[in-house]
Formats: structure tokens, C-alpha cells, sequence
């Protein structure tokens, strides 16, 4: 896909874009994200070989969503998980602004 276009469809609120595009935004940082929608809420699942640290990634991924708006999206559910485990280590909910 374009560039152009995953940009796109990343404000239209495609859960695969947004996770898309974060991902290109952390691959220096060793993480992929997997995106999807859950109850209209997005679900972003954050990958890396140790657990990422929620007090820095957290804030990272408000501020890019915030600039991106992506449509009808104003719940965000944030899961880190280490690469080499299969459970969940941390959760977070943001909400971002209606505009």
C-alpha cells in the first residue's frame, strides 16, 4: 500500500493503517503493532522483545493520535506485551478528543 494511502485511511479510522503506521513510527525502538476494533473502541497491541515501558510509549501514541484524528475514534485500548509472552503485562484506556 502507499504510503499516501495508509495515511489515509489511518483518518478515515482503519484499526490495520493506524497500527500501520505506529509500527513505522517504533521499528527503531524493536516494536510492531497489530490494531483492530473492539465495541467501537480501538485495540492497539504493542510488541517488543522486553515488555515497552507505559509511562513512555503511552503518552508517544496520544500525541500522534491526537495529531492524526483518526475518525469516529475516541477510545483507545493499549496492550504491551513482551515478544517471547503470550499474555497480556499491561493495559491502559485513553480517551482522545471529540473534534
Amino acid at each position: 500500500m502507499l504510503p499516501s494511502r495508509v495515511l489515509q485511511l489511518a483518518k478515515q479510522g482503519n484499526p490495520s493503517a493506524i497500527a500501520a503506521l505506529i509500527s513505522q513510527a517504533l521499528q527503531s525502538r524493536g516494536m510492531i503493532v497489530q490494531g483492530g476494533m473492539k465495541n467501537g473502541h480501538l485495540q492497539l497491541l504493542v510488541r517488543a522483545k522486553d515488555v515497552p515501558d507505559p509511562k513512555q510509549l503511552v503518552p508517544f501514541l496520544y500525541q500522534g493520535l491526537v495529531k492524526l484524528q483518526p475518525e469516529a475514534i475516541t477510545m483507545v485500548k493499549i496492550y504491551g506485551q513482551g515478544a517471547n509472552n503470550n499474555y497480556v503485562a499491561w493495559r491502559r484506556a485513553i480517551q482522545l478528543p471529540v473534534s
